[in-house]
């Protein structure tokens, strides 16, 4: 094998490494539970497909055992009951953000702005669920 022959089987082999790096830390990184920050007059979701609400635009905090009827996803991760980022509900009749990392109920909804955006979020654990609902609702 001639020295161009190994440098271009080392450059696919070290290509094809980083991809699945890349690939395996974007997939790592939807199953890192969000945080809610209240701070600045804002609510700031971390992570993956995180979000910044000015409370000044928030519209409506609530918990639900339901989902909207999800029909697509539009942009975003599902893997297990991890399900992150825009999907079109038919019963909104609108794209809705989830931060999901759980099948089970309570969901919390965030409704905000004048377009009435939807951010529809849980956790593992559903005390943290309800302890976050608790905060939020509290600036309304």
């Amino acid at each position: 094998m001639d020295k161009k022959s190994k440098i271009i089987i080392v450059s696919v082999v070290v290509a094809s490494s980083l991809l699945t790096l890349l690939i395996f830390g974007f997939i790592a990184s939807a199953f890192i539970e969000s945080s809610v920050i209240v701070e600045n007059n804002e609510i700031r979701i971390t992570g993956r497909y995180g979000e910044r609400i000015p409370i000044s635009q928030l519209n409506e905090v609530f918990l639900s055992n339901e989902l909207p009827d999800i029909t697509m996803r539009t942009n975003g991760i599902s893997a297990g009951r991890i399900n992150k980022g825009y999907f079109r509900s038919r019963s909104l009749g609108r794209n809705v953000k989830l931060l999901l990392h759980s099948r089970s109920a309570p969901f919390l909804y965030l409704i905000y702005g004048d377009n009435d955006k939807h951010v529809i979020l849980n956790f593992r654990d559903k005390e943290r669920t309800l302890e976050v609902y608790e905060q939020l609702r509290m600036l309304l």
